[in-house]
């Protein structure tokens, strides 16, 4: 059973549902396959029946329930008006009970998409720019590799959709927050039959707590780097980033995720006033905080980075680093 909690507000009513256990659990030899799950199951239809179908059937109703896999953790969300609540715990139970299952037609569709995007992405200098900037921070990790074209050809769609259906399974991992303009008499005896009327899962496990999660495999360079990723463009470009790696000790984490946002925004004001106010080099300057890759966690170290990016005319690039 779902763990509760519901709470006031006077406009409409959103909810999610949230649980460890994410991408980080997988091996590499599956990891593609995976990521590829929830896209994959987006086109066949989440709760059990076709994207088409199920607008044509919502349609008058003001409801919606998305889904997300993350590294540490997958969730759902999702709104509604207050008099579609109904409708909006139908489709969480949907979500739930639905066996999605790989059908040649969508598969194909979604291949077609992706070989298009990467194909596309291929062709932008900003995003080989970034994708080299990522190996080069992260070690080449797996986890943070753009997809390529050859990684495509390895997708096992049947593999895909059961990691997206594991995914959503067992609602006793969950725990939903619902806030919103919510009668108690009303919507809790609705909440008790959609939510609390999931079948029980009856090869379930212990859920993993924060504790157990598997922690992403990357690992910040050792010395100093300095590499220029070159891109045939039409007219002479360049882009600049300048990664530092951060690690935050658990004994002052909390007070220190902080520290490193205001320390960032105030490295954005100081950079900006002299590349754009003393040397009038650059229109815009964006320092940018990333934590994301560790496991959450009460007792371990944080590690990220702090990056500084900027665009600018290239000869005037080395003096301005």
């Amino acid at each position: 059973m779902f763990h509760s909690f519901y709470m006031l507000n006077y406009m409409k009513v959103v909810f999610t549902g949230f649980a460890y256990g994410g991408l980080s659990e997988l091996s590499e030899d599956e990891y593609t396959s995976c990521t590829m799950g929830s896209t994959i199951a987006g086109e066949i239809g989440i709760f059990g029946y076709r994207p088409s179908v199920l607008m044509d059937m919502l349609a008058g109703k003001r409801a919606e329930v998305g889904t997300k896999v993350g590294a540490y953790m997958r969730s759902f969300s999702g709104d509604c008006s207050p008099s579609d609540l109904e409708t909006g715990l139908q489709l969480v139970y949907q979500l739930f009970t639905t066996k999605v299952e790989p059908r040649e037609e969508e598969v194909k569709i979604v291949m077609q998409m992706a070989e298009e995007a990467i194909y596309a992405q291929e062709r932008d200098p900003y995003t080989a720019f970034a994708n080299r900037s990522r190996e080069i921070n992260y070690g080449n990790s797996y986890f943070f590799k753009p997809i390529r074209i050859s990684d495509l050809k390895k997708v096992n769609p049947i593999r895909a959709c059961e990691y997206f259906n594991s995914c959503f399974k067992d609602p006793s991992a969950f725990t939903v927050v619902v806030v919103g303009n919510i009668d108690p008499d009303i919507s809790i005896p609705l909440i008790l039959e959609y939510l609390g009327g999931i079948p029980k899962v009856q090869d379930t496990v212990q859920p993993l707590s924060r504790e157990d999660l598997k922690g992403l495999p990357f690992k910040f360079p050792e010395t100093i780097i300095r590499e220029v990723v070159r891109s045939p463009m039409v007219e002479a470009q360049c882009f600049v980033q300048l990664g530092f790696p951060v690690v935050l000790k658990s004994t002052m984490m909390t007070e220190d995720i902080h520290y490193v946002g205001f320390l960032s925004k105030l490295l954005e004001t100081k950079i900006m006033q002299v590349l754009r106010f003393k040397y009038g080099q650059v229109y815009s300057v964006n320092v940018g905080v990333f934590l994301g890759g560790n496991k959450p966690s009460r007792s371990g170290d944080v590690r990220g980075d702090i990056s500084v990016n900027f665009s600018c005319d290239p000869d005037m690039s080395s003096r301005l680093v």
